[in-house]
Order: C-alpha cells, then structure tokens, then sequence
C-alpha cells in the first residue's frame, strides 16, 4: 500500500506551497 507515501507527498506539497 502507497497511501501513506502519497499523504506524505501531499503534505510536502503543501508545506512548500506555504512557504510561498
């Protein structure tokens, strides 16, 4: 199962979408 893989990647996203 990749599901929590893909949580992290989307939480990654977002972290970086915030730092702009």
């Amino acid at each position: 199962m990749e599901v929590d893989e893909v949580k992290i990647a989307k939480g990654i996203l977002e972290t970086d979408l915030n730092k702009l």
